[in-house]
């Protein structure tokens, strides 16, 4: 008998051995060792354990039920269709955890069960050894023995007791993690597949047609979508049907609005003989977001808004007739340069003196917004008094053009200095100077090659279908002269320019497309002048009104001074050599361009970059206090066509027309040393009786 009980406490130890040898979790150790501290055994009776051997534990009910809703979330995402990776990723590491937490229900479950073996077997041990003390009769040491013993067994199911109550909370903790990574895992499908569905929206939207089916206007693929999914999708089916119209009232409003705003302060400042360009910006920043803040579409609007800068440099480009011979234009070529450069050193050398600058290459980025001159005007004031003939109409003829020339080329340098890299600098330009090469060489294929035979074919194609194919033409060249410029590297606006010296000295029949043109960059232009005006913040006008003003009297001295020492040096009288360089001393539209493309490079900083802005208006709404003249000659030149002029006013066009070549003609056949002296005195008396009898010859 002592022996059969001895055979099943050790059987016991065994199999408590073999639970310590393989635990069931960290948990499950972390009790184990706690158990492992002497204390004083208990006799009281073992209770009846919770979990019993036969039937399985209450506690683990649950894990059906766990395994149902895992099995039914994963058929419900067999069933979806495939997402991206990142989201499959996320769906498979909560997956795993929630299997990772099945398999360790499990482990604990399968040792729980060992314990509570162990647990029943040590309580049967114990309960014979106390029946069979009542009928046998032991000696004294057989006594201590199995009294020892029974210490023994008392304290290991006591321990067993513990650790099956530890087991216990061990298996409720993992189901409670289980239950909560359910959950984790359906929020992150309902997540999931409302990803999927923006994604399938956006992928709708981008494709467009692609995803449609033109005869019966809805998707294409439409497997494993729910009716919820499909109604979802009904809206962006709508908005990418390729058999319907569509439009975005939104943007047509805003547009309308800032063309009402533009039209409106060009037409107030032209009522006080201000130059529209300083009424677009007032009218922009009315209605901008420091004003009135009602446009709210800025990226969309200002996109449009481009057209007007692209149009603006193709009319510079186009506009431009040199008339000097090569000789004279390599003469003055010089002058042009030491002008640019000395007006670039000494406004970065007085940027950086009084402080408006913390370096010196900010100073030469100020330097070169400070040379973008509204150069047409003045042009169109000597062409207007016939004077480029002159000395003083071939040095300033020629400046310009070569202050547009490379000026042209300077649109593109903010992207140089982006990098950051005196190496990368160097990359970036030797690539700009290549790329300006390549623009170049199209130009002048253009001009050569394409250009002429493209207007011939399109003027003949015009007369015979009635259609503006001579417009689109122009247009088409230039829009895409200057994406192209764009795409290697250098700006959309010097790309038009140069489009635009493709069209030098083109055929007559292609004016019409010129004037059409210039509607189109009126247009066009003021919208984009409004859209520069709502950068503007009146209270910060106000502010630093004054920095602003000494800003604006500084760039003119340095203008004046620069050009006028050019002129000088090229033995031009100190009159005509100061009127000229107080013409040339104004801040162009195209400085806008530049200045915006430097402070998009972090070029300069962005109160310099404000006051910049702020002085450029000052200019423009100043440009007829420089040069009043000049405002009278762009007025008066107005292009008619010879088709809009009926009847008497036709013939009245003609005879003008052809009294002027002749007056030309005449003006040409004089010699040239006398031609520079009448220019020079086109404002005598004899002149002005000149003009007037011509005057009225053509009424």
């Amino acid at each position: 008998m002592i022996l059969v009980q001895s055979t099943s406490v050790w059987t016991s130890l065994l199999l408590l051995l073999t639970l310590f040898l393989y635990p069931p979790s960290v948990d499950a150790v972390a009790a184990i060792k706690t158990l492992s501290e002497p204390k004083t055994p208990d006799l009281v009776a073992s209770p009846t354990p919770r979990i019993s051997p036969d039937p399985p534990p209450t506690s683990l009910s649950i894990n059906p039920s766990i395994k149902k809703t895992k099995a039914a979330s994963s058929a419900t995402s067999l069933e979806r269709p495939s997402l991206v990776s990142s989201s499959t990723g996320s769906q498979e590491a909560v997956e795993a955890v929630v299997v990772a937490a099945d398999v360790s229900i499990d482990q604990v479950v399968k040792h729980l069960q060992i314990v509570q073996q162990l647990e029943l077997s040590v309580g049967k041990s114990l309960q014979e050894m106390m029946t069979a003390d009542q009928f046998v009769m032991y000696s004294q040491g057989q006594l201590q023995e199995r009294q020892h013993l029974r210490d023994g067994l008392l304290a290991a199911h006591k321990n067993l007791k513990q650790l099956a109550l530890g087991l216990n909370g061990t298996l409720l903790e993992l189901e409670h993690v289980e239950r909560e990574e359910v959950l984790q895992s359906k929020k992150l499908q309902d997540v999931l597949a409302l990803q999927e569905e923006e994604e399938r929206e956006e992928q709708l939207v981008k494709d467009g047609a692609k995803e449609m089916d033109y005869e019966t206007g809805h998707l294409k693929n439409t497997t494993g979508l729910n009716a919820e999914q499909l109604k979802k999708l009904e809206v962006v089916e709508k908005e990418a049907d390729p058999a319907v119209l569509h439009y975005d009232m939104d943007l047509l409003a805003q547009i309308a609005l800032l063309l009402g705003v533009s039209a409106m302060g060009g037409i107030v400042a032209t009522y006080f003989n201000i130059p529209p360009h300083a009424g677009y910006l007032l009218g922009g920043a009315l209605v901008g977001p420091s004003c009135l803040g009602v446009v709210k579409l800025y990226k969309e609007v200002e996109t449009i808004s481009l057209f007007g800068s692209i149009f603006l440099l193709f009319g510079h480009g186009a506009a431009y007739t040199p008339q000097q011979p090569e000789d004279i234009f390599r003469k003055y070529f010089v002058g042009g340069v030491v002008y640019i450069v000395s007006t670039v050193l000494l406004v970065a050398g007085v940027a950086v003196y009084i402080q408006w600058t913390s370096s010196f290459m900010e100073g030469l980025i100020i330097g070169l917004g400070v040379c973008f001159s509204a150069t047409a005007p003045l042009y169109e004031h000597i062409r207007e008094n016939r004077i480029q003939d002159s000395s003083f109409g071939r040095t300033v003829t020629s400046i310009i053009a070569i202050q547009d020339v490379l000026m042209s080329f300077a649109l593109g340098t903010p992207e140089w200095f982006s990098v950051r890299s005196v190496g990368w600098i160097g990359v970036a330009i030797i690539r700009s100077v290549v790329a300006y090469s390549v623009v170049v060489s199209m130009t002048v294929c253009l001009h050569q090659y394409v250009v002429p035979k493209l207007l011939r074919f399109l003027t003949a194609m015009e007369e015979v279908h009635n259609a503006p194919l001579v417009l689109l033409g122009v247009v088409s060249v230039c829009l895409f002269m200057a994406l192209f410029s764009e795409m290697i590297g250098l700006s959309l606006e010097c790309g038009a320019f140069l489009a635009g010296l493709a069209f030098v000295r083109v055929s007559s029949n292609a004016k019409g497309a010129f004037t059409s043109i210039r509607v189109i960059e009126n247009l066009f232009g003021s919208m984009f002048f409004a859209c520069v005006g709502m950068i503007l913040h009146p209270m910060f006008l106000m502010r630093n009104a004054g920095e602003i003003l000494s800003m604006v009297l500084l760039i003119v001295v340095v203008k004046t001074v620069s050009m006028a020492g050019v002129m000088t040096f090229f033995r031009i009288s100190p009159r005509k050599a100061l009127m000229a360089a107080v013409s040339l001393c104004q801040i162009g539209e195209l400085a806008l361009i530049f200045m915006i493309k430097a402070h998009a490079s972090k070029l300069v900083s962005r109160r310099t970059y404000l006051l910049f802005l702020a002085a450029i208006s000052v200019f423009l709404a100043c440009s007829s206090v420089f040069n009043r003249r000049i405002v009278i000659a762009r007025r008066k030149c107005v292009y008619r066509l010879p088709s809009t002029v009926p009847g008497k006013l036709m013939e009245r066009h003609q005879s003008s027309s052809g009294i002027n070549d002749l007056q030309l003609r005449l003006d040409n056949n004089q010699d040239p040393a006398d031609s520079d002296e009448q220019n020079d005195n086109a404002s005598s008396p004899s002149s002005r009786m000149r003009h007037q009898f011509l005057r009225s010859s053509s009424r």
